[in-house]
C-alpha cells in the first residue's frame, strides 16, 4: 500500500492536534504529503466527495525534543452518527499492511526509519475500541524527534450516496482494555494527552455559490439553502474591513461554511433578509453594496443573533435603492455551525415588485386588466380586481354584453347562450326567427339555397319551389320557349309558355334506309318493314344474289335469311385458283367456307436436283427427300454420284463412318473420291505449322505435333501422335506423352529400333523397360489453411539426387475434402527457381490443365540433379462451397515418368502429398 500513501489527495490538508501536558508532543492527521501544510493549517474541517477514498497520515510534532521508544495510535471503530445519508467506513481490501491501517516503513520521514529490529503491529478487528497500529523500537533504543515525523496511516471511504457530516477523535490513552493513543520514550514513560480537538469531515460536492465568484440569484420570498458541503471563504471575517459594522457584541464578524447570493431590488425602500427561526444552526448574515466585485468591500448591514429569533438565527434590514444589486453572505458563527435553512427576503415600500418591474398601487396588469397592484394584499404578485369591474370589450348588444371581471382575475365575455332570441322574430319557410350563436353573434337563421318550400310539384316547365338563401321562396318556372315534352311519341319540339308545355311538330319516323317502308303511331311508335327482294346486312340494302365481298362462299338470299349472308352452293370456285403439282384450285364446301384441294401425301413432285433426294407432296407442299449420300462422305451434284472424300482432310478421321483410321504407319489420301492408304515413315505424324498430313520425315514438326496433342491444342487426330510406348516399345500405348516425344527424337537421330513399311519393314518387337534408378517425389503447398475461393500453389520436387535425368512427365491428382472441390487452374515451370533443366540446351515442355499433366525434357543427354530439385508448379482454386482436408499427390498410374538418357526408367518409388485444409471464412495461413 506504499503507493497509496504517495498519492497526493485532492482534499485540503487536515490538522488535528491535542493540547498536550508540559513537554508532551502534539499529534496531527493530514492527507498524504501534507507535512508542509501541518504548520500553516488552522482548520480542522475537511471536504470529501461522495464515493471518494480518504487517506489520513498521522504525524508527531515534538516541540520539546525527547526520545521516542514506542507508540500506539488508535481511532474509533465508527464515526459519530451525523450523516444525512450513506456511510463512511474504514477501507478493508486486504490484510495489513494492505488494509485500512498501515505504516509505510519505507517512508524516509518515518519516526523509526533506519532502526533495525523495530516491530510493527496492526489491529483492524482485534482491538475492541477501534482501529490501531503499534510500533516498538528495540528495547532501550529511542529516537530524538526535533520536529515532524511520520507515524502511520488510516484509510476511509465514503459511499456514493453519502452526505452530511461526521467527526473523528484520537481514542484517549486510557481507553480499555488494550489502551488507545499513547507515546512512550525508551524507558517506557508515556506522554499524556488530555484534550483533543475534533476533526470535522463534510461529505458532498460544494454548492455552486460556495464562493463569491459563483453567486446565485436571491429573489424576494423564501429560498432554501444547505451549508453542509460549503467551505469557508478566505478571509472568513467580514470583508468590510476595519472600522465597519460587526455582527455581535464581542466584535466577532467571522462566518464559517458560507454561501453567496446576488439580490436585485425592484422597488426601493426597507428590505429585510433573515433566517429568523428558519435554520437548524447558529447563523450570521452580511449584506454588501454592489454585485460586480468579488470580494465586496462596502458592508451595508450584518447580524448574528436577532431578537426574538430561535437558535441564534439572524435578521438584517437595510434601505435599498430602486433597481440596485446587493451581495448577501450567509453562514455559521463557527466551524461547528452548519446545516439547512430558509433565507427570506421581504420589502415594505407601498408598491408592487412584479416580474422585475415596480408598479404603483392600482396599476393594472398590462397582460390582464382584471389584475392590479394592491400592496395591502401582495407586493410581489398581481391581485384580482373586484367582481363586476369593467374590462375587455365595453360594447353591449342582444348577444354580447359588456365584459366584466369575475373577482378571480378573469375577464368574462358575458355572451348570451346559444338559441337565445334576438333580432327579428318572423318565421317563414325560408327565414326563421333570429337567435344568438353563443359567440356573441345574432344569426338570421336563413334556409340554405335549394331548400324545398311552397309548391313541391315538378314538371318540364314548372319545377318544385325552393329557397334562394336570402329568405325568399322561388317559383322556379322554366323560361318561356324552353324545350319540353308533352308525353306524346309522335310529336316533337314542344316548348314552355308561362309554366305550361305545348306546341311542337309531328315526328319523322324515316330510318334513312331506301329498301324499307316507315310509319308512326302512339301504340307501336315508329315501324320499318324491309322491301321484298332485298337483304339488310350491316345496315346496307343488298339485292338478292349479291356475293359477300369478304367471303366468296356467302351471298344474299332473302328466302334463307334477310339480315345475314347465306352459304353459297358447294363447288363454287373460291380462294386460291392456282394449280400446282401438290395443290389444286380451292372450292366452296356448301357451309360458307372455302376449302383447300391438295394432292394426296406421298405424290411424287421431282425438282431435278440429285443431292436433295426424291421429293414428295406433304399437305399440299413439295418436300425434299432424304440425303442419298448419308452413309458416304460427300454428294457430287455434277456427277450425280456419292463420293468418299473430296481431299485428304476427309480421310483418316478418329471415328469416321467409313471405318478408315490413320495410324503411326499409314495415313489415307483422297483419290478420285475414295480414301487410299499411303505408307509413311515411323514417327512422321504431320507436316509443318500444325498441318496434319505427314510430310515424309521425322523432324521437329513431328515433335511439335506430339506436344500439341499432349496439351490438347492440336487440330489433328490424337491417334496420329501416339507413335509408341515407353522406351523401345514400338506399339502405341493410347496416349500422347513424353514417350512419343522421345520416339520422334530417336527416329530423327536414326537410333530408333522402330520401323514402318516405307522405311525398312515391320515395327520392331516390344522391349521391356530397364529400371536404372528410384526416386521420391514430394508435393509442397504454399499454405496449409485457405478459405473458400482462395488460390493455393503446389510445387513438385524430386527429393532423391539423380545421376542422369533426360525427361519426365507428371500426373497430379486431388482427393479428399468434405464438400466442394479443389480445381486446377494452371500448370507451369518457374525458370527462376532451381529448375532441374535450367541453363541446359534446347528442350521441350508441354502442359495439360484438363488432365492435370505436364512433361519436360532435353534434346540432348540428361543432367545430374541435386536433392529437392524443382520440377513443376500447379495452381489450384478452392470452390466457393469447398470445405475439409484436400490431398494433392503425384499419381503413379502409368502417366508419371522419370527417364534417363539411356532410355532407362527411374521408377517413382514413393510420393509425399500436400495436405490443404479449406475452411469457409478462414484467413489464409501461409507457410
Amino acid at each position: 500500500m506504499c503507493w497509496l500513501k504517495r498519492v497526493r489527495s485532492l482534499f485540503v490538508s487536515l490538522l488535528m492536534f491535542a493540547t498536550p501536558a508540559l513537554g508532551a508532543p502534539r499529534l496531527f492527521m493530514t492527507a498524504p504529503g501534507g507535512e508542509a501544510a501541518v504548520a500553516a493549517s488552522v482548520s480542522n474541517t475537511v471536504y470529501v466527495l461522495p464515493g471518494a477514498a480518504l487517506t489520513l497520515e498521522v504525524w508527531i510534532d515534538n516541540t520539546s525534543p525527547q526520545q521516542l521508544g514506542a507508540y500506539q495510535i488508535a481511532l474509533p471503530a465508527s464515526a459519530s452518527p451525523l450523516l444525512a445519508a450513506g456511510t463512511v467506513t474504514y477501507v478493508d481490501t486486504a490484510p495489513p499492511p494492505g488494509g485500512s491501517v498501515f505504516i509505510d516503513t519505507a517512508d524516509v520521514d518515518w519516526a523509526f526509519a533506519g532502526i533495525a529490529g523495530t516491530s510493527v503491529f496492526f489491529s483492524e478487528t482485534g482491538l475492541p475500541v477501534g482501529f490501531a497500529f503499534l510500533a516498538l523500537a528495540p528495547s532501550g533504543v529511542g529516537v530524538v524527534i526535533p520536529g515532524l515525523a511520520y507515524l502511520g496511516e488510516f484509510q476511509f471511504e465514503a459511499s456514493v450516496d453519502a452526505s452530511g457530516t461526521f467527526t473523528l477523535d484520537f481514542l484517549p490513552s486510557l481507553a480499555p482494555p488494550n489502551g488507545g493513543t499513547a507515546l512512550t520514550d525508551e524507558t517506557g514513560l508515556g506522554a499524556v494527552f488530555s484534550v483533543f480537538q475534533t476533526l470535522i469531515i463534510k461529505i458532498g460536492s460544494p454548492p455552486v455559490n460556495d464562493e463569491c465568484a459563483g453567486k446565485s440569484e436571491l429573489l424576494a420570498g423564501d429560498t432554501p439553502f444547505d451549508t453542509n458541503s460549503a467551505s469557508t471563504s478566505v478571509p472568513n471575517a467580514g470583508f468590510g474591513g476595519a472600522g465597519n459594522l460587526v455582527c455581535d457584541d464581542a466584535g466577532d464578524d467571522t462566518i464559517e461554511a458560507d454561501l453567496w447570493y446576488n439580490h436585485t431590488t425592484v422597488c426601493g425602500g426597507p428590505v429585510t433578509v433573515e433566517t429568523c427561526s428558519q435554520a437548524v444552526f447558529d447563523t450570521r448574515i452580511e449584506v454588501y453594496e454592489g454585485c460586480g466585485v468579488c470580494p465586496p468591500s462596502i458592508l451595508s448591514a450584518c447580524n448574528d443573533d436577532a431578537a426574538g429569533c430561535i437558535g441564534g438565527t439572524s435578521s438584517v434590514s437595510f434601505n435599498a435603492i430602486d433597481g440596485a444589486c446587493y451581495t448577501v453572505r450567509v453562514g455559521g458563527v463557527d466551524e461547528f455551525a452548519f446545516g439547512t435553512g430558509v433565507l427570506s427576503v421581504s420589502t415594505d415600500t407601498g408598491r408592487c415588485a412584479i416580474d422585475g418591474v415596480c408598479y404603483g398601487p392600482g396599476a393594472l396588469n398590462p397582460m390582464n386588466d382584471c389584475e392590479a397592484c394592491d400592496p395591502l394584499v401582495s407586493i410581489g404578485a398581481w391581485t384580482p380586481r373586484a367582481l363586476g369591474s369593467l374590462c375587455g370589450d365595453p360594447a353591449d348588444s342582444d348577444c354580447d354584453h359588456a365584459d366584466t371581471c369575475d373577482a378571480a382575475g378573469t375577464c368574462k365575455a358575458n355572451l348570451e347562450p346559444p338559441l337565445a332570441p334576438c333580432g327579428s322574430a318572423v318565421d317563414t319557410d325560408c327565414d326563421h326567427a333570429d337567435t344568438c350563436d353563443g359567440l356573441g353573434i345574432c344569426l338570421e337563421n336563413l334556409e340554405p339555397p335549394s331548400t324545398a318550400c311552397g309548391d313541391p310539384t315538378d314538371t318540364d316547365c314548372d319545377h318544385a319551389d325552393s329557397c334562394n338563401g336570402v329568405g325568399v321562396c322561388l317559383d322556379n318556372l322554366e323560361t318561356n320557349a324552353s324545350a319540353c315534352s308533352d308525353g306524346l311519341f309522335c310529336t316533337q319540339l314542344e316548348f314552355c309558355t308561362a309554366g305550361v308545355c305545348g306546341g311542337g311538330t309531328t315526328i319523322d319516323c324515316g330510318d334513312g334506309i331506301a329498301c324499307t317502308t316507315d310509319t308512326c303511331d302512339e301504340i307501336n311508335q315508329c315501324q320499318s318493314v324491309l322491301d321484298a327482294g332485298f337483304c339488310l346486312i350491316g345496315g346496307a340494302c343488298t339485292p338478292a344474289g349479291t356475293v359477300n365481298p369478304a367471303n366468296a362462299c356467302e351471298a344474299c338470299d332473302p328466302l334463307v335469311a334477310a339480315n345475314i349472308w347465306s352459304p353459297a352452293t358447294a363447288g363454287v370456285p373460291c380462294g386460291d385458283t392456282f394449280d400446282t403439282n401438290c395443290d389444286n384450285p380451292d372450292a366452296c364446301d356448301g357451309f360458307g367456307a372455302c376449302a383447300p384441294n391438295p394432292e394426296p401425301n406421298g405424290t411424287p413432285c421431282p425438282n431435278g436436283v440429285f443431292c436433295d433426294g426424291d421429293e414428295t407432296c406433304q399437305s399440299g407442299v413439295c418436300v425434299d427427300g432424304a440425303d442419298p449420300c448419308v452413309d458416304l462422305a460427300h454428294c457430287d451434284e455434277i456427277a450425280g454420284a456419292c463420293l468418299d472424300c473430296l481431299d485428304a482432310n476427309d480421310c483418316g478421321d478418329v471415328a469416321p463412318a467409313d471405318g478408315i483410321v490413320d495410324d503411326r504407319c499409314f495415313w489415307y489420301a483422297c483419290d478420285a473420291g475414295a480414301c487410299d492408304a499411303v505408307a509413311r515413315v515411323f514417327a512422321d505424324v504431320g507436316g509443318p505449322f500444325g498441318l496434319c498430313p505427314p510430310d515424309g520425315f521425322a523432324n521437329v514438326h513431328d515433335r511439335n505435333q506430339v506436344l500439341a496433342c499432349f496439351a490438347q491444342t492440336s487440330s489433328c487426330d490424337a491417334i496420329n501422335a501416339d507413335i509408341g510406348g515407353q522406351f523401345d516399345d514400338c506399339a502405341a500405348d493410347g496416349f500422347c506423352n513424353v514417350h512419343d516425344v522421345n520416339h520422334v527424337l530417336r527416329t530423327f537421330e536414326g537410333t530408333t529400333p522402330c520401323f514402318c513399311p516405307l522405311d525398312g519393314g515391320a515395327p520392331a518387337p516390344f522391349y521391356p523397360s530397364r529400371v536404372v534408378g528410384r526416386a521420391h517425389l514430394t508435393a509442397r503447398s504454399d499454405a496449409r489453411l485457405v478459405g473458400a475461393g482462395d488460390l493455393v500453389t503446389v510445387r513438385v520436387f524430386v527429393d532423391t539426387p539423380l545421376a542422369d535425368l533426360q525427361s519426365y512427365q507428371l500426373d497430379v491428382g486431388v482427393s479428399g475434402g468434405r464438400r466442394g472441390s479443389l480445381d486446377l487452374v494452371d500448370v507451369a515451370i518457374d525458370d527462376v527457381r532451381d529448375y532441374v533443366f535450367a541453363g541446359t540446351a534446347a528442350g521441350f515442355r508441354a502442359f495439360n490443365v484438363a488432365t492435370s499433366q505436364m512433361l519436360s525434357g532435353l534434346e540432348s543427354e540428361g543432367v545430374a540433379t541435386f536433392a529437392n530439385a524443382y520440377l513443376a508448379t500447379y495452381r489450384f482454386r478452392a470452390s466457393g462451397d469447398a470445405w475439409g482436408a484436400f490431398v494433392v499427390d503425384v499419381r503413379r498410374d502409368g502417366q508419371t515418368y522419370l527417364i534417363a538418357s539411356s532410355q532407362g526408367e527411374i521408377r517413382v518409388a514413393q510420393t509425399t502429398p500436400a495436405v490443404i485444409v479449406v475452411a469457409p471464412g478462414a484467413a489464409r495461413d501461409l507457410r
